[in-house]
């Protein structure tokens, strides 16, 4: 996964959006520590329990 510090990010924040919606995330660093990843809605999987038997 690509990593842009923020000032780049912030720059080129469309763009990068564009990316990551089309399959590519990306996560965005400030001072070199990691802040956000940026994914589509459906790259992560729902933590969804089941719902429990009465």
């Amino acid at each position: 996964m690509k990593t842009y510090d923020l000032e780049y990010a912030r720059a080129n924040l469309s763009r990068l959006v564009d990316e990551a919606a089309s399959g590519e995330p990306f996560i965005v660093a400030k001072d070199g520590k990691p802040l956000v990843t940026f994914a589509p809605c459906d790259f992560f999987e729902p933590e969804v329990s089941p719902a429990p038997e009465v």
